[in-house]
């Protein structure tokens, strides 16, 4: 059985407080009574059960991959009006003529990759 097939099946099973029952209630429940409390299931029922509700396993959350957290961090307006004025600089240390404009532009570039990472 695929793991969809059990997750459907699953979920087709009416959520029942069984904290909150009674533990008669809960034999009443399965369709059994309180002698299975000390013989326990027999294989044949425990293979049925595990046919019908699947492991008894929690489900996995979906992992993120590092490309995914990265743009999660990145992916907003102010990083996109940082990335621009970065770019701005840049290309104005490139044709700037004087020296200290040109070190600026870089200084601030610099500074402003700094603060996107």
């Amino acid at each position: 059985m695929g793991k969809k097939a059990a997750k459907k099946e699953v979920d087709d099973v009416p959520a029942i407080p069984w904290h909150a029952m009674e533990l008669d209630a809960v034999y009443k429940e399965l369709g059994k009574d309180a002698s299975l409390l000390k013989s326990g299931l027999t294989t044949a029922e425990a293979n049925a059960r595990l046919e019908q509700y699947g492991e008894n396993k929690l489900s996995e959350k979906e992992q993120v991959t590092l490309l995914q957290k990265i743009w999660n961090q990145v992916a907003n307006v102010l990083v996109g009006i940082l990335l621009f004025v970065a770019a701005v600089s840049a290309v104005r240390a490139a044709t700037a003529d004087e020296s200290n404009v040109i070190l600026t532009n870089w200084i601030q570039v610099g500074l402003i990759v700094f603060v996107i990472v």
